[in-house]
């Protein structure tokens, strides 16, 4: 598991979309912004959030979407406490099991899933939102 170093994104999130084509979506109050996951940028989008919202209603945070648990053999635990400085989150499959422990700055909300093809755990609250790889990268010796 590799968590993946993204620019800030944002002050305040408003939610996110999974990874699809190895892009995600996140949006605050004021601007959307596209999350490309290979090249690890960030791109603001010309959309409203209030348009972005009503085109994807089943996005992550503020909202009532429960987040993908499992998918395939892993799965992801984690009970939000909104009082504690951080929350633990814990990821098993098959041949492995990872702790994180997440720094929330707000008790607003949080969220921790997994994307739809079981290759990303994202975690968020309105001040941070993280993304880890749980795919290993292949590596040819060549």
């Amino acid at each position: 598991m590799n968590k993946l170093v993204l620019p800030r994104i944002s002050e305040r999130i408003r939610g996110f979309t999974l990874p699809a084509d190895g892009a995600m979506y996140v949006f605050d109050y004021d601007e959307v912004f596209e999350v490309n996951l290979s090249r690890l940028t960030v791109e603001v989008l010309v959309l409203t959030p209030d348009a972005f919202e009503a085109e994807h209603p089943r996005y992550f945070g503020v909202s009532a979407t429960p987040p993908l648990l499992h998918v395939d053999e892993t799965s992801v635990s984690y009970s939000f406490d909104p009082r504690a400085d951080a929350q633990s989150v814990l990821v098993q499959s098959a041949d492995s099991s990872h702790k994180i422990s997440f720094r929330t700055m707000s008790g607003d909300w949080f969220v921790a899933t997994l994307s739809v093809d079981g290759r990303y755990l994202i975690v968020a609250e309105p001040y941070l939102l993280e993304v880890y790889s749980l795919v290993v990268p292949v590596v040819n010796l060549r």
